[in-house]
């Protein structure tokens, strides 16, 4: 699967320019931080299959997510979002109405 730049996105987490692992690319992430409706923190960010995985999804393969931490893990929820949430990768980094990004976008 393929990171996409999540509408109404808040941080871009920038891939470590380190990263040595070709055998993990990264790429940058687009992520939107938000409370949830009960005050929870989240940060979401949007994933498109390619026409191959959707055929795996299509006959019942499983999505199996990797989390390279060395850090405890959060607990998280997986979902489908809608093509709403996605923009087109042709977008200039900002978010829409010319909002600037939070100087520190860098994670």
């Amino acid at each position: 699967m393929k990171p996409a730049k999540i509408g109404g996105f808040t941080n871009i987490m920038k891939r470590p320019a380190n990263w040595r692992h070709t055998n993990v690319p990264i790429e940058d992430l687009y992520v939107r931080a938000v409370r949830s409706g009960d005050g929870v923190p989240t940060v979401t960010s949007a994933w498109l299959p390619s026409k191959e995985e959707l055929e795996q999804l299509n006959n019942g393969c499983p999505v199996l997510v990797s989390i390279i931490t060395t850090q405890p893990l959060h607990p998280m929820a997986i979902h489908v979002g809608s093509v709403v949430d996605v923009l087109p990768t042709n977008i200039a980094p900002g978010l829409p109405g010319g909002v600037k990004l939070p100087k520190n976008t860098e994670h």
